[in-house]
């Protein structure tokens, strides 16, 4: 079984200016690089990242966690292979979330179907109703962000 992380973003972002410098900085090798349908796919040892323009969607995702209806117009997915080491590149793909977030107004991270944190331009929401924050390694991930729970 895999695990499945998604980075819904309102607005675009591209590969050029934000997934190389993320993975150089981060010391993770991009094997392929592939054109997809509506977007681009980058393989690396541990992980998949899938980089689709979603802005064709007629409804955003819904969640008992926000109170409307959230709007999106691109998906960045992270797919995690089943013998990667879930904690490692879990890891990895938080710090690539999370520079993400740097030229972002509003971003939602999922892991498969749950929402793990929210973020409006300024604050980040945390979720931890399913335990994922519970490993100190992601905490320290966030830095000297300011953090508060749903």
């Amino acid at each position: 079984m895999s695990l499945h992380y998604s980075l819904l973003l309102q607005q675009e972002v591209t590969f050029e200016t934000n997934f190389k410098s993320l993975l150089q900085k981060y010391d993770i090798s991009a094997g392929s690089i592939a054109d997809i349908p509506k977007g681009r796919k980058i393989e690396t040892p541990d992980f998949t990242i899938s980089i689709t323009d979603t802005s064709d969607m007629p409804f955003g995702w819904e969640s008992e966690l926000l109170r409307e209806e959230y709007p999106y117009i691109q998906s960045i997915g992270f797919r995690l292979d089943k013998n990667s080491d879930l904690v490692q590149a879990g890891s990895e793909i938080l710090e690539i979330a999370l520079g993400i977030l740097k030229g972002v107004s509003k971003a939602l991270f999922l892991l498969n179907d749950s929402v793990v944190f929210y973020w409006d331009g300024v604050n980040l929401l945390i979720n931890n109703e399913f335990g994922f924050w519970d490993i100190e390694r992601r905490l320290q991930i966030i830095g000297d962000r300011v953090y508060s729970t749903f």
